[in-house]
């Protein structure tokens, strides 16, 4: 029976309250920061950095938030402390002294579930990779270093001042000398092919050579390139990583049946790597985005639905997220009906909580826009939808409410007439405006909707980009 858990919420918080001691024998994290700018910008101290769809708050910059978390780091004391002292030292109250400070007591946690003979692989990039290696010293002891493996692809922009920045880091820390590892292989290369063959299956070092087989793999994978705007795989997330590359860390790493934990999950691609590779995995993420993308996926890609602790399970729970989160309420709420996507901009998002795309002519998709309103609302949401619509373009447009759709509202939407398309597209006139409740959806009612597009407009050739 494969055990399979998906979280919303800090991961912090599920690594202690939900994750036994030594119950976890890969972890992958690929710590986010400063989503959707240069990453040396957490160097500022001007600017902070946006938080990706507002998953972390604003985090990385330091404020009370950062001083509890570089005090819980303080508290386990040695070698953790000192090292601690001495990053602040020198960085000072800075945005990547923030991100330090965040890490550091995950790190501690994710080592208190890894089992004896567990691995830790952290993925970053160069900006902040040496800073985390000596925070990865400190709590895992530099003698359970295993690797620096280094991620190297093509593509995207080059500076005019710079070598252009193409590769990450991986560094690979072991709980202790038990750590399992699975050698992995490459093609050599046609020379020594050739060679090899001449000299009748020996190098030229004498030894023998398994052509078939391949090379031992190095720490250094030029093979595998980053997702480009045209990858299937892409599921709009701009951190999302290839899951080759997921997938040969944990063929090398854990056995089939282990469990591999993601404590960032994102987009779900560790998720997908350990489910398609027979593993029994764990998904942590604090964004409702996340989560949403994550549940499709594993639906479309593996027939799976699992249940997520954290997400709504009924109207009050729902209720409750509104009021503690309101931000995070809206991406639930839109992520609820097939295929639309949140606004990843939640302050001046004009209106728009969450956007889909319909073809009516191939080369011309037709939008559609949601609002969520999560207080007590009347037939003024409709016509402010209704205004929003016409500011977007869209052509329909969807009103999630949290409580029952009165007659007035009702009547309201009836009066934005219908849309029929080209005439000829749908079997019957869909309303322009539709209502939908969370106890609709929890009733199992849901708006009726055109078939939905699941790329984005410039995908097929035009139409409005995604918010």
């Amino acid at each position: 029976m494969r055990d399979r858990k998906l979280y919303l919420g800090d991961n912090l918080d599920v690594l202690r309250t939900e994750l036994s001691p030594e119950s976890v024998d890969l972890v992958y994290l690929d710590p986010p920061f400063n989503s959707d700018r240069q990453y040396n910008v957490i160097f500022r101290e001007d600017q902070q950095p946006a938080a990706q769809a507002r998953a972390f708050h604003d985090s990385w910059r330091w404020g009370p938030e950062a001083a509890v978390w570089y005090e819980e780091g303080m508290n386990y004391g040695g070698r953790i402390a000192e090292t601690l002292v001495g990053l602040r030292r020198f960085l000072n109250q800075s945005n990547l002294m923030a991100y330090l400070a965040m890490l550091a007591p995950r790190l501690i946690e994710l080592r208190r579930v890894l089992r004896p003979d567990g691995s830790l692989v952290l993925h970053c990039d160069p900006t902040a990779g040496h800073y985390v290696k000596i925070l990865l010293d400190a709590i895992f002891g530099p003698e359970n270093f295993r690797n620096e493996l280094v991620w190297c692809y093509r593509g995207g922009g080059v500076p005019r001042n710079a070598f252009a920045r193409k590769h990450d880091t991986l560094f690979w820390y072991a709980k202790s000398s038990n750590a399992p590892f699975f050698p992995q292989y490459e093609p050599y290369s046609a020379a020594s092919q050739q060679l090899v063959r001449s000299r009748g299956g020996v190098s030229i070092d004498g030894r023998q050579r398994d052509l078939e087989r391949g090379a031992h793999m190095t720490d250094w994978w030029s093979d595998i390139n980053s997702l480009q705007t045209w990858s299937p795989e892409r599921l709009g997330y701009p951190t999302q990583k290839p899951r080759a590359l997921l997938e040969r860390v944990i063929k090398a790493l854990s056995r089939e049946g282990s469990t591999v934990l993601d404590p960032f999950c994102g987009c779900g691609t560790t998720v997908a790597a350990a489910e398609a590779l027979n593993r029994n995995w764990v998904g942590i993420d604090i964004a409702v985005i996340a989560i949403s993308v994550i549940e499709r996926m594993l639906q479309d890609d593996f027939g799976l639905r699992v249940h997520i602790n954290g997400i709504p399970a009924d109207f009050e729970s729902a209720r409750a997220l509104a009021r503690r989160d309101p931000f995070q309420f809206e991406a639930w709420a839109v992520s609820k009906i097939t295929h639309l996507r949140p606004n990843k901009t939640q302050v001046g998002d004009r209106g728009v909580d969450g956007v889909g795309w319909f073809n009516v002519t191939s080369d011309s998709p037709s939008k559609i826009v949601a609002q969520v309103k999560g207080g007590q609302v009347g037939p003024a949401a409709v016509r402010d939808l209704l205004g929003t619509m016409q500011a977007e373009h869209a052509d329909l447009g969807v009103l999630i409410v949290m409580d029952r759709i009165t007659p007035h509202m009702a009547a309201a939407a009836a009066s934005a007439g219908v849309y029929s398309g080209d005439g000829t597209m749908f079997a019957r006139p869909i309303p322009r405006i539709q209502i939908a409740s969370v106890h609709d959806h929890f009733d199992g009612r849901h708006p009726v909707l055109p078939p939905m597009l699941r790329i984005r407009p410039r995908a097929v050739g035009g139409g409005n980009p995604e918010p």
